[in-house]
């Protein structure tokens, strides 16, 4: 599953920059931060079913949880794209190479944190 959730940002990140080119960065990263979000937020439901629930020959709790997990890191992965335009939208004139480097610092900067 967490190489999964790493090799979701190949189908992540391209999607987020076709729709951020669709919809607008602004849009697209909101979009993709309130179902980040929701994934996230669901969670801990998918964990409280019952041992016995199935789906299919799975267990309930691994594949919803599976499926939120790809969910969240795809959403993630597709918000890059639209972060990384919002800030070199917002940057002064003669400052978008340092706009375009502020997201994956803070990015860096959350994990290594």
């Amino acid at each position: 599953l967490l190489s999964a959730a790493g090799l979701s940002g190949l189908v992540g990140a391209p999607l987020g920059g076709a729709i951020t080119d669709r919809i607008g960065a602004k849009k697209c990263a909101v979009a993709s931060g309130i179902l980040s979000g929701i994934g996230l937020l669901l969670v801990p439901a998918a964990l409280a079913l019952p041992p016995e629930a199935m789906v299919g020959a799975v267990p309930a709790r691994a594949a919803i949880f599976g499926a939120l997990i790809l969910v969240w890191s795809t959403s993630v992965s597709a918000q890059g794209p639209a972060l990384t335009a919002v800030a070199q939208e917002l940057a002064p004139e003669g400052a978008e190479a340092t706009a375009l480097a502020l997201p994956r610092a803070v990015g860096d900067g959350v994990f290594i944190g």
